[in-house]
């Protein structure tokens, strides 16, 4: 339940049993910070150690969990640019007329001639760089993820080989609502993803429950 049905129980989406983990997918607007929690049948309240962050609730010791929706930016099109040439007559003014069409034709296709060759480098740039995710690891958000990015560890190789301690050391500094979590497959995770070994990361994760052993 949470800001996104006014925490009303008889409207709250259910969660499904799936791979050991509870789960369900609703959709919500962009460009919003809405609070949630889960509650059992039996009134239990859960918080998800994987929010996005965290905010005091109005009682007494409790947080709800926040999930941050970014905004989907829109790219207007581009609109062309509509030239005339000058032509002189002897004997007559200045007159202008529009550019025919071939002529229209010829230089889009120069244009697009030219362009081919900066698309094919920029291409091959893009597949030498190396995207690095690391919610891609079970128990990392997006606010860990960018934790781990402030203290210099930018690649999945250099997560594979940090150390627990410094990985808790990272998230004890942050205060109490990312403490909480454990890091101790963080590592082997992120070997994994280094090596490209997808098939061996989703086995490890179906063992594992919010990134725990």
């Amino acid at each position: 339940m949470g800001d996104f049905n006014a925490w009303n129980w008889d409207s709250a989406p259910i969660l499904k049993f799936v791979k050991g983990n509870y789960k369900t997918t609703i959709e919500l607007p962009a460009g919003n910070t809405m609070q949630f929690r889960y509650k059992s049948g039996n009134g239990n309240w859960y918080n998800d150690h994987n929010a996005d962050d965290y905010l005091q609730a109005p009682f007494d010791n409790v947080d709800n969990c926040l999930v941050c929706l970014p905004e989907v930016k829109v790219e207007a099109p581009k609109l062309k640019k509509v030239t005339s040439k000058p032509t002189a007559k002897s004997g007559t003014k200045t007159a202008f007329k529009p550019v025919v069409k071939s002529a229209a034709k010829k230089v889009t296709t120069k244009l697009v001639a030219k362009a081919k060759p900066v698309a094919k480098v920029a291409a091959k740039k893009t597949v030498k760089a190396t995207v690095v995710n690391f919610t891609k690891i079970e128990g990392i958000g997006p606010k860990i993820a960018g934790l781990i990015m402030d203290a210099k560890i930018t690649t999945y190789e250099a997560l594979a080989t940090t150390k627990k301690k410094d990985l808790q050391t990272i998230l004890e500094n942050a205060g109490k609502r990312f403490a909480m979590h454990d890091p101790s497959t963080w590592a082997k995770q992120s070997k994994l993803l280094a090596q490209g070994k997808l098939k061996e990361l989703k086995i490890l994760q179906d063992q594992l429950k919010g990134g725990k052993a």
